[in-house]
């Protein structure tokens, strides 16, 4: 008895080969194709050319570009301590007061404005026994001011010495009318006292006498207000 295969012809073998490989190929390749054409849209571009999902990453990757190098706004000034507003006016700082400092040496004398020769100055005022005793002694400039009056009660022939004294000064003489009856150079004396310094002195009597620094004497006479 023989079964229903044996009486099957037989096939050459390069032709069973190739009815194997078109079997898998079907089995195989087949679906796989079937597949991809199902899903082929979502790998297709859209009308504008990108693959979707493709323009929201480019947004966000500008964002985070334009957000990498956009420019810091400066903080803004705090308002001003005593309440104005910002941009409000700010009072003018003096940048020089040394017109209006008292030097200590000065501050036991007066002083004010005084014309001689048609020039103002600003002096001190020496016009007691004690003041005139102590003049420009230890000082060693006379800014801001210009001179030192000294005001006797009474015309006088008194002199002046220039010990203690680190200046070099030029001193006018004036009478009771504040006319110049003279003027002379004194230099300092730093090794002697009042009895061992030379005596500056002139023959007129004087009741004003005005000291200031070497060579800034005014020519001409005291304007007697």
């Amino acid at each position: 008895m023989t079964s229903a295969r044996d009486d099957a012809p037989d096939l050459p073998p390069a032709r069973r080969h190739r009815i194997v490989i078109a079997a898998i190929v079907l089995v195989v390749f087949v679906p796989v194709a079937v597949i991809v054409w199902a899903t082929r849209d979502r790998f297709e571009a859209d009308d504008s050319g990108s693959r979707p999902g493709a323009t929201a990453v480019s947004t966000v990757a500008a964002a985070l570009t334009s957000a990498s190098v956009a420019p810091t706004a400066a903080p803004s000034a705090p308002e001003p301590a005593t309440g104005q507003p910002s941009g409000a006016p700010v009072p003018p700082v003096a940048s020089d007061v040394s017109s209006t400092t008292v030097p200590a040496f000065a501050e036991a004398f007066g002083e004010g404005p005084l014309v001689v020769g048609g020039v103002e100055l600003r002096v001190l005022v020496a016009d007691t026994g004690e003041l005139r005793g102590q003049g420009l002694r230890a000082v060693t400039s006379l800014a801001p001011y210009d001179g030192m009056l000294f005001v006797f009660e009474s015309e006088d022939r008194v002199g002046f010495t220039m010990a203690d004294t680190l200046i070099a000064l030029s001193i006018g003489f004036y009478d009771s009318d504040g006319v110049r009856v003279g003027a002379l150079e004194m230099v300092p004396c730093l090794d002697g006292d009042d009895d061992s310094c030379p005596v500056y002195r002139i023959e007129p009597a004087f009741r004003y006498a005005l000291e200031t620094a070497n060579g800034q004497l005014p020519e001409g006479d005291l304007a007697i207000g």
